[in-house]
């Protein structure tokens, strides 16, 4: 009895024979192979895939952690998608003569994988397939592929020459990226051990997410103004920040990354474009931010942990100034969303970024308006303007309350009993009862007159 199941379309879909086999060689017929089923095989070392076999399926050798050598026959001129994903152990792999294809991450975390050959017959090369490969040193080319090319053990791609691969272990100490990259790919350097300089060209306008995450002796990259974007996490684990002891870190055009300095009022230079996530972390003296009307993005938890943190103090682009006091803001966790929210004019809009609570929202919106006479904001209000008002009764916050009624003129004679009875209302929940002494002082001073049962209402 055969110790393979294989059904009709030649995919094997279970193996019933020794599950401590070290060498397993596959029957002719077999054609794909079962996503993850060769991972339940412990101790399996080597496999030789069949004569007839033309694509290796999608994760069906994924987690094959003592798996060392694959024998990959001539009739195969696909990897397909994970198809090698964390074979750990992998340090042999030879690619057949008709191979066509590498899928993304079709060798991702093969950590023992040092160097491999590209055919001439390739054609198309993920730019991620061999992520996390951390000891891969050399990618070495057939120089009869029309595709690719190779340049000091670096995978090229003819046409753009671009960088497609570049080794984790690659032996660069100091590396110049080509001028035809205007664009660094996300992880296109992760983990590049040896790294410790970079100089990027000229024209280069973004630095994608994780671009050089965890180049851990990376000391120092040359990043031209004309860089407009750098992703999330681009140099996380580098030591590179750490190097810069500017009080400002400014990266590429007007990007700040990080503030080194001590002072408790801080006023960001004219000319910042963005502010990165984390980029005041823990800096606990600061009382009062400024921030210029240049600055059009700021991270998220840009000022987490700034615990004296009391007034942010925005520049509208009219030269009018918006003061926030964090003290009197009701939830003031999500600040930096609601600056985002005013800077990017996502004020009627449920962007992610600039998702504020409501009852930090409306408060944030009426203030900007008053300090800048923005237009937008105005507008929004006028719109909106039970639902502001509501809020504020809802949150008991008088403060906003009393600013709005001054400023509007919304409470009026006509719905004076109503805001009243809706205080009374939510009073019940909360039982908290300033909004409705409020309204009830209003009624009685504005409008000239005040009904003595309010008072029984309490």
């Amino acid at each position: 009895m055969s110790d393979f199941v294989i059904n009709k379309d030649g995919v094997l879909k279970e193996y019933t024979g020794d599950k401590d086999v070290k060498t397993l060689i596959l029957p002719e017929g077999v054609l794909h192979i079962s996503e993850e089923i060769l991972k339940y095989l412990p101790n399996l070392e080597k496999i030789v895939l069949p004569t007839g076999m033309y694509r290796i399926s999608h994760a069906s050798m994924r987690d094959c952690k003592n798996l060392k050598e694959v024998v990959i026959p001539e009739t195969v001129k696909g990897i397909n998608y994970r198809a090698f994903h964390n074979c750990i152990s992998l340090k042999k792999v030879i690619l057949p003569q008709n191979l066509e294809r590498i899928s993304p991450f079709a060798f991702m975390n093969c950590e023992s994988l040092t160097e491999i050959f590209i055919p001439a017959s390739v054609e198309s090369v993920s730019d991620d397939a061999f992520n996390g490969c951390k000891n891969l040193q050399r990618i070495t080319v057939s120089p009869e592929n029309e595709c690719y090319y190779e340049e000091d053990g670096i995978l090229m791609h003819k046409k753009s020459r671009k960088i497609v691969v570049y080794p984790a272990r690659h032996p660069n100490e100091i590396f110049s990226v080509p001028e035809t990259m205007t664009v660094i790919p996300s992880g296109m350097f992760k983990k590049c051990q040896n790294l410790k300089k970079v100089y990027l060209p000229e024209g280069t306008t973004e630095i994608k997410d994780e671009a050089f995450w965890n180049c851990n002796h990376l000391e120092y990259v040359d990043i031209p103004k004309t860089v407009q974007e750098i992703g999330e996490n681009a140099f996380h684990g580098t030591p590179f920040l750490d190097n810069c002891r500017d009080e400002f870190v400014i990266l590429g055009n007007g990007i700040l990354f990080k503030y080194n300095g001590s002072d408790e009022t801080v006023i960001i230079p004219e000319g910042i474009r963005e502010i990165k996530q984390m980029a005041f972390f823990y800096c606990r003296r600061i009382k009062s931010i400024v921030i210029p009307a240049t600055v059009e993005r700021i991270g998220g938890n840009a000022f987490n942990d700034c615990r004296s943190l009391k007034e942010i103090r925005l520049i509208h682009k009219n030269g009018k100034v918006f003061t926030w006091n964090l003290e009197k803001t009701l939830y003031p966790k999500d600040f930096d969303r609601g600056l985002m929210m005013l800077i990017r004019k996502k004020i009627d809009d449920d962007d992610y970024l600039t998702r504020v609570d409501p009852k930090m929202k409306y408060a944030c919106i009426l203030d900007y308006w008053l300090d800048t006479g923005d237009r937008e904001s105005g507008n929004y209000i006028l719109k909106n303007i039970n639902e502001f008002v509501c809020e504020f009764i809802r949150d008991n916050d008088v403060f906003h309350l009393e600013r709005f009624a001054e400023k509007t003129g919304y409470i009026t004679s006509e719905n004076i009993d109503l805001l009243i009875g809706y205080a009374i209302a939510c009073a019940q929940d909360t039982n908290l009862f300033d909004a409705q002494l409020y309204l009830m002082d209003y009624k009685a001073k504005h409008l000239g007159f005040a009904d003595p049962m309010d008072l029984f209402k309490l």
